[in-house]
């Protein structure tokens, strides 16, 4: 069977259409996935943000996160002369949403690992939101990789 040149235009044009179609029906379905829903709200904070994150860089050391995988817990590493009176300790899974969770973080909290079994293997980052004992604000974020066994 012969086709000619007006049939080839139709259906050159006929298949571009269907192909568009389903690109836009398989892009409406995808969840971007926003780390974070909160964001208007982030942006009116902005200048605060900033100075906590200012604060921090003036530190000797910051606070490092760790995952200990024998005893399935996090551990947040505070260095000397550096104190908590209070703060939030934020976990963001990149892959998944739904495994995000933030907890407040007290001295005694702080110094003792958080349990973590029920994170799930993967990238994750975290934020820590903390003051001292003088009301000082501080806010550093690091990434960690859990590898249940």
């Amino acid at each position: 069977m012969k086709l000619n040149w007006g049939t080839g235009i139709a259906l050159v044009y006929g298949s571009f259409v269907v192909l568009m179609v389903f690109a836009v029906t398989m892009a409406s379905r995808e969840d971007p996935g926003l780390l974070r829903k909160d964001y208007y709200k982030l942006d009116l904070e902005y200048q605060a943000h900033m100075d906590k994150k200012v604060n921090t860089v003036n530190l000797e050391a910051v606070p490092t996160v760790r995952f200990d995988a024998q005893k399935q817990q996090l551990f947040i590493d505070w260095p000397e002369g550096l104190s908590l009176k209070e703060g939030r300790l934020n976990m963001y899974r990149l892959s998944d949403e739904r495994d995000e969770f933030s907890l407040e973080l007290t001295p005694s909290l702080a110094t003792s690992g958080i349990p973590a079994a029920k994170l799930g293997t993967g990238k994750w980052q975290v934020e820590l939101d903390w003051s001292d004992p003088n009301d000082k604000t501080f806010f550093a974020t690091s990434k960690i990789f859990i590898n249940q066994p």
